[in-house]
């Protein structure tokens, strides 16, 4: 589950349709995820 969500979760970065504050937002949660998972 925790894959599909991550994967669900690139597929909206890549699709680009959030650009500016949301894009900032997303940025932010990935950075936040990876520093939690390492």
């Amino acid at each position: 589950m925790k894959n599909q969500k991550l994967e669900d979760f690139f597929n909206k970065k890549l699709s680009g349709l959030k650009p500016g504050f949301e894009d900032l937002k997303s940025r932010r949660l990935l950075l936040g995820y990876f520093a939690f998972v390492t």
